[in-house]
């Protein structure tokens, strides 16, 4: 070695993360892969980003050599700031458990069982709607669909969507309502989640009007890369932009320094059974691109490429933990 490079900016990791996911998206093209590579020549530290994003998961030797499918970076904490989360840990009962869904004390709803479209746990899937809009449904996702002389309507029942929104010869507009009020589509690819008592709004393209359900005569417009947060009652917009399209829609999740503790949260939804995180090292930073639909393989791939393991009591009860 000829000594420590400079650290890469930690914006065009996340580039080089998303560069990979749409690589490995079913609908890839040459222009898609023209464009990567114009990318990765366009600066020395691109190329040292893309490198850095190292190949690991085999299911990979069928698409071109240089896409990764796993790309880690680890920061472990210091000595003394993993024992202090040790000792925070232990006062919290010595760990952190996942997988308990946000409706998990929620009596079971039948208007989810009987949605006219609904997921299982692990599940992604598209529907084309009869006036031509594709809704992709996440992970433990439902909705029910209500089409009208005067409007179209869907509503959310659970989990999260990507509503890619057709044109209407009727003109009808097109809402997605949930408990907390409702979001119009005007001309519009985005996505609504529901977080327990809030909703949450992502917009890849065009924009949306939020109304939030008690507050009459509120109504929030959110326009393309853009995030806001509504519940019954206000609206919070957030500054920070969303991907042009959401990975997980094609069934993978990009990470960019992101807490370990907070990508095994994410991975949970995932997954049946308990996801639990050690404390010790629920603070180390990770950069990839994850598999939503076998997280059995994405956790395995965690142990190769970061000091960590697994511990299972049974395939529902997994621990991850350091070496």
């Amino acid at each position: 070695m000829t000594g420590r490079s400079s650290p890469i900016d930690p914006a065009i990791v996340q580039r080089a993360a998303e560069w990979m996911a749409r690589l490995l998206a079913s609908d890839v093209s040459e222009a898609d892969r023209l464009a990567c590579a114009n990318w990765r020549s366009a600066h020395p530290d691109h190329e040292r980003a893309w490198q850095h994003l190292a190949a690991i998961d085999g299911k990979l030797r069928e698409v071109p050599a240089e896409v990764a499918q796993y790309v880690l970076r680890s920061r472990r904490p210091s000595p003394m700031r993993r024992r202090v989360l040790g000792l925070a840990g232990a006062a919290a009962a010595g760990a952190l458990v996942y997988g308990l869904r946000e409706d998990a004390a929620a009596p079971f709803s039948l208007r989810v069982a009987f949605a006219d479209y609904r997921t299982s746990t692990g599940d992604i899937r598209e529907h084309t709607l009869p006036d031509g809009t594709r809704v992709v449904l996440d992970t433990a996702s439902a909705i029910d669909v209500h089409y009208g002389a005067q409007a179209r309507r869907i509503s959310l029942l659970a989990g999260r969507i990507l509503v890619h929104t057709a044109k209407d010869r009727s003109s009808r507009p097109f809402y997605v309502d949930t408990a907390q009020g409702s979001v119009q589509a005007l001309g519009t690819v985005f996505s609504v989640q529901r977080a327990g008592p809030i909703c949450r709004v992502s917009v890849h393209e065009g924009a949306v009007e939020i109304r939030p359900a008690n507050a009459a005569g509120l109504a929030v417009q959110a326009r393309a890369g853009q995030h806001a947060d509504f519940s019954a009652d206000h609206v919070t917009e957030s500054t920070q932009g969303p991907e042009d399209t959401p990975a997980w829609s094609r069934g993978l999740m990009v990470a960019s320094d992101m807490r370990l503790a907070d990508l095994l949260g994410e991975l949970s939804r995932y997954r049946r059974g308990v996801l639990r995180c050690d404390p010790t090292v629920a603070e180390m930073r990770v950069t990839g691109v994850f598999p939503l639909r076998d997280t059995d393989r994405a956790l395995h791939n965690l142990t190769v490429g970061l000091p960590l393991r697994l511990s299972s009591f049974s395939p529902y009860w997994v621990t991850v933990t350091g070496l």
